[in-house]
């Protein structure tokens, strides 16, 4: 589930200094150059390429982009200046999904899931951008600001209020009219959307 979070929030250092890494090793691999390490957050390259599984996922990529034609590795270049941002992609179903060359797909789900996936929470990762992910979720779940305090503790949902959809989908009717009216008499008191301490409406839906 994608939520927008305040615009007073300060995001994941973690996901944005791999992003920056990643960004830099499509580009530097297009270009036929080596990564800049000045353009992610420092000690966060060396960190990355300390991890054998990281740095064989990153010389993978790397070998399977400069294979290309120069062609495919210059749109692949443009790619990364001019795709649409995901948020956009969301809002406007009819805009094209940008489409990286059919022979790198696999190398960069391997690089993209080391990343995001393992390498983010390294000890050493966290420590050169400053933080882990943990610290961005309670940051992100508090309902004090500037967190975004719309989210369930248990589950880091929003708060689920049962659209006509949902409760179709749970094909119970009767039981999610009884847990919105539960729901919303317990809200004010519980600024998570927990209820009666046990987690969201969703959480509940899934026990």
């Amino acid at each position: 589930m994608l939520l927008p979070p305040n615009q007073s929030l300060r995001l994941s250092t973690v996901f944005a200094g791999l992003y920056a890494l990643k960004l830099e090793v499509i580009r530097a691999s297009c270009g036929g150059r080596q990564v800049d390490s000045s353009r992610m957050p420092d000690g966060l390259w060396a960190a990355a390429c300390s991890n054998a599984d990281t740095n064989a996922a990153i010389v993978a990529f790397i070998a399977a982009v400069q294979a290309l034609s120069d062609d495919d590795r210059y749109d692949l270049t443009c790619l990364t200046h001019y795709a649409p941002k995901v948020s956009d992609l969301m809002a406007d179903s009819t805009l094209p999904i940008p489409q990286p060359p059919a022979a790198i797909l696999t190398p960069l789900k391997n690089l993209v899931v080391h990343l995001f996936d393992r390498t983010s929470k390294l000890k050493k990762i966290e420590k050169s951008c400053g933080e882990s992910l943990q610290d961005f979720f309670l940051r992100y779940s508090s309902p004090k600001p500037i967190g975004n305090g719309n989210v369930c503790s248990e589950s880091r949902s929003r708060k689920l209020r049962q659209s006509a959809k949902w409760k179709l989908a749970l094909n119970a009717p009767e039981l999610a009219l009884e847990m919105e009216q539960e729901y919303e008499s317990q809200e004010e008191k519980e600024p998570l959307g927990r209820v009666q301490g046990q987690g969201c409406v969703g959480c509940i839906a899934r026990r």
